[in-house]
């Protein structure tokens, strides 16, 4: 009923510590798409919530054409948009050709609606847990553009959250990096983590939150969360 809260787990204690709190009217069920945690206002609201993961703060609050009518409303994801459905419209938002913490999102027209500029080629993530090796080598699975030879680059980022007089800050650590070409469809690359890496995950107890910058030459740069395992 006071909106959607983050809790980090202690699994030895087994005990929850709260990390945030959202907006209180957030208490739609949340989901993770693209970076950031969705979550409407239900029953009757007219709001979907885009939140930082690290802190809960709303980096966007978009209105809804119609309200929602379910108790539990909830959004969904796939094809790299968000949809969210009310009494009577579905609405989706773009998310999977925009960098996520710079680009604004812009509903996917409709009948009627300006058209939206062509999406530039984009490469894919196509596993979001990851694991790294004995020897600290990561592999990851992308899938490059249809019709397309790839050619572009990985790289790997810790985000470590730091906490200082209850507030909350992502620092962003380059933990491997790995270039490729001559790829298509899917495939995979493999990098190594570098000394800073395999330190961080032996820090975290073998789990870190991770951040991977796809950049693909003469195509569009995204990041797509994940986990790595060691």
């Amino acid at each position: 009923t006071n909106g959607t809260m983050a809790l980090s787990y202690n699994s030895a204690a087994r005990t929850f510590t709260p990390l945030w709190q959202g907006p209180s009217d957030a208490s739609g069920s949340p989901i993770v798409s693209a970076g950031l945690i969705w979550t409407p206002v239900p029953a009757g609201g007219t709001k979907l919530y885009g939140l930082d993961p690290a802190t809960g703060k709303p980096r966007y609050t978009l209105t809804l054409p119609s309200p929602i009518t379910d108790h539990f409303g909830s959004p969904s994801a796939a094809g790299g948009r968000v949809f969210v459905a009310t009494g009577s419209t579905v609405t989706a938002y773009q998310t999977a050709v925009l960098t996520p913490l710079e680009s604004p999102l812009v509903p996917v027209p409709g009948t009627g609606a300006k058209p939206l500029a062509a999406p530039q080629a984009v490469l894919s993530l196509l596993v979001s847990s990851l694991r790294a090796g004995r020897h600290g080598i990561v592999k990851l699975r992308l899938r490059c553009p249809a019709g397309r030879t790839c050619r572009g680059s990985v790289t790997l980022r810790a985000l470590i959250v730091h906490r200082v007089h209850g507030h909350a800050s992502t620092v962003r650590i380059t933990i491997g990096h790995a270039a490729f070409a001559g790829r298509r469809g899917a495939f995979t690359v493999a990098l190594r983590l570098n000394r800073i890496g395999r330190a961080l995950l032996r820090k975290h107890h073998h789990r870190l939150r991770v951040g991977v910058t796809l950049a693909l030459s003469g195509g569009a740069t995204r990041t797509a969360a994940a986990v790595l395992r060691g």
